[in-house]
């Protein structure tokens, strides 16, 4: 039997946000499409960001609940 390796990183950024407007928009949107992209962006300061469309990922489903 061959030997495998898997690795795997995680970060957890807790947000304080003042309100819940991009949340309500976000919500919004994806119940109009029913799907969203995660993807990498690659962002220097001083310019557009730039979306990495070579690591999106489509989300179909997702579960909300009250924190």
């Amino acid at each position: 039997m061959a030997a495998s390796r898997v690795s795997l990183i995680s970060r957890v950024h807790t947000m304080h946000p003042t309100s819940d407007t991009n949340l309500k928009r976000f919500l919004e949107d994806y119940e109009e499409y029913g799907c969203f992209f995660f993807m990498a962006v690659y962002w220097s300061e001083g310019q557009p960001p730039e979306l990495l469309s070579d690591t999106e990922i489509l989300i179909r489903e997702i579960h909300v609940r009250e924190a």
